[in-house]
Formats: C-alpha cells, structure tokens, sequence
C-alpha cells in the first residue's frame, strides 16, 4: 500500500432523526431525486412564510420537491409541506427513543434509522408507511452507505459491518486497529474512511484494504465529500483538495485565517469561508485567487454552489447569495436570530434558527 501526503479528510453530512414504534403513521411521500439548477431570488426577499417548531431542529432532510423532513432533539420527525408551511399529519414523535440517521435512500423511498437507547437499527418503506425490517444492532455511527444490495456502517468507531440490506442480517464484520473519525464514504465501489491517526484508508466490498494515503489536516477539520473529491479544510486554515479517481492532492493552500466551515468546490473553483467572515474563490488549477468578499460574522456552516450563485451562511442571522464569478452580493436573506441549519430544495431556500423558526424564501419562477 502506498502512503502519500494528502491534506484531506472527513464529511460533513447532515443527519437528521427521530422514530420510535414505526408503524404507519407516517403520511405516504415518494422520495424524488431533485433539481436545483433553476433556481431564482430576488435581491431582497421576505420569506414566504414562517413556522415555529414544536421542538429545537436538529436537522433537515430535502424529501421531494415540496417536502423536507425536519428532526428534533426530542426525537420527534416531521414532514412539513414548503407551499404551505404547515405540518403534513400525522406527525411522529419519538417519544422516549430518539433516532439517528444512517441512510437516506430516495430511489427506493427508504430510510435507514438505528435507535440507540433501544439498540436496534430498522429499514422504514415510505410509500408502505412502515418498517420492513428491525434487527438488534448495537453501536451504529452514522453515516452509513449502500453498494449494490449490501450496506456497509461503522461502530464503536473501530469496526466496519456488511449488512444485507434486504432483511438487515449482519454478513460480515472487521475489527479494525484504528480509531475512525469520519465516514463512511462509498466512490468507485469502495469504501473511505478517515482515521484518528490522520489517514485515508480505501476498502473493497470484501472489507479489505487497498489503499492507504496520509492527511496533514487536523484530526477533526471539516470536509465536504462530493463528485469523488474530498474538499477539506480546518481550524489552522488549511485547504486542500483530494481527487479519489486520481488518488492524490490537486490542490493545497494554507491561509493565514481560521476555518471552521467545508470549502465548497463547483468546477475548478474552490470557495472558502473564513471564521472571520471573509470568502474567497480560488482556481484549483492556477491557483489564482478570483475575487475576495467581507462579509460580518462567523461561517460555520456548508457554503453551497448553485448554478451562479454562492449561498453563504453567517452565524450571526444572515444568509448571502454571491455571484460566482465576481463574488457580487445578489440577494440577502435574514432568520432574525442565530443560524442554526439552512438547505436548498428545489423549490426554495428553507433555514431554521436558534429560537425554534423555521423560514422558507421561494424561488422565482
């Protein structure tokens, strides 16, 4: 196995949950594979509704073109229409056994759920409305990843499991040497994960190591993993990016302000948020800085490209568009209070904040 000096590593992947006795009670919804190249905003826009949650957001899910699914840490999971802005009934709540999750299959409308306090994991059918199997597995970490008819996840942080993904009987299981950090990561038909120690190891379906690379990026930086790059970045302001197909660095810079934010790459062009609320976008291949913005405030959470469009999210309140090319502001949305989750779905821009608001800003048609 060769080692080489990548600066690379981790995801960032949101999660959401919260299930408990999933039965039918979940409304029937059909998980679609969504478009976001069209959308549009105005340079100022009020939101087009506003909802206050039930319970403080843990995290958000794009369902469909008119749905996200929102989770609590109460363990509650809700479906909220983005036309009206109102709950889809019934919603579920969790109860006494909160929910993480571990898969998100939209193709085949299903959702993976593992219940921690409960120590099992479930396959939930959206389009049934209810569980199509349950199996007693303890010590599941999220993310997990789908290869064919076969699930592979992470426990306890040193062990990888080969799941049937058909009935959720365990095939095969390895204990590893090594502490996992982030992962799993499923490019190429192989599995990536990213070590305590600092290394990207690769696996084949058979949980066997082909390939091991090394990272100069703190143990725990932040990484966005996308088209089979990872584009990761950390607290020091270290930047780099690893091409999986290539199996090396394409491109690394080490700037001289915090990062606590993912860099987002579209193209050859990586764009960085800087905890001092400056963005910048870089050629990858040049290595020439385009254009530079000051925003005010942390960045703490995923840039995302979207056609022409930068979003760029300020702790603070705030959500940016900047246009690509010349890093221009275009559009400024506000969540009154601090910003504690955002997403895009195709039909508009959705952001919750710390006082338990949920905001929804269409797109133009």
């Amino acid at each position: 196995m060769v080692k080489r000096n990548i600066s690379n590593i981790i995801l960032i992947l949101s999660c959401f949950v919260g299930l408990n006795n999933c039965s039918s009670r979940l409304p029937e919804i059909t998980m679609q594979q969504t478009d976001l190249h069209h959308l549009s905003f105005k340079n100022q826009q009020k939101p087009d509704w506003v909802l206050k949650l039930k319970s403080p957001c843990r995290d958000l899910r794009v369902v469909d073109n008119n749905s996200v699914l929102s989770s609590s840490f109460r363990g509650d999971l809700s479906i909220i229409n983005l036309t009206s802005g109102k709950y889809k009934k019934p919603i579920f709540q969790a109860g006494r056994s909160v929910a993480e999750i571990l898969l998100l299959d939209k193709p085949n409308n299903k959702i993976f759920l593992s219940f921690p306090r409960d120590r099992h994991v479930i396959e939930y059918d959206f389009i049934k409305r209810e569980k199509t199997w349950k199996r007693k597995i303890i010590g599941l970490e999220k993310e997990m990843v789908c290869l064919d008819d076969t699930l592979f996840a992470h426990r306890d942080h040193d062990e990888i499991l080969k799941i049937n993904k058909k009935n959720g009987d365990i095939l095969f299981q390895k204990k590893l040497n090594y502490t996992i950090s982030a992962g799993l990561f499923l490019y190429n038909n192989k599995i990536w994960v990213f070590t305590e120690s600092g290394d990207l190891i690769a696996y084949n379906r058979n949980i066997q190591k082909t390939g091991t690379f090394r990272s100069d990026l703190n143990i725990y930086p932040n990484v966005i993993f996308e088209k089979g790059k990872f584009c990761c970045s950390d607290s020091k302001g270290l930047v780099s990016v690893f091409d999986l197909a290539k199996e090396e660095i394409i491109f690394k810079k080490e700037f001289k302000s915090k990062i606590f934010a993912p860099p987002c790459l579209t193209g050859n062009v990586l764009i960085v948020g800087f905890a001092d609320g400056k963005v910048i976008a870089v050629n990858i291949v040049s290595g020439q800085q385009l254009w530079e913005y000051q925003g005010i405030g942390l960045i703490n959470l995923p840039i995302i490209s979207q056609g022409k469009n930068v979003f760029v999210p300020f702790t603070r309140g705030e959500i940016l568009i900047l246009d690509k090319l010349t890093g221009e502001k275009t559009s400024v949305f506000q969540t009154e209070k601090a910003l504690k989750h955002y997403l895009l779905s195709p039909s508009g821009l959705v952001a919750v904040n710390d006082r338990r608001k949920m905001f929804f800003w269409s797109s133009q048609k």
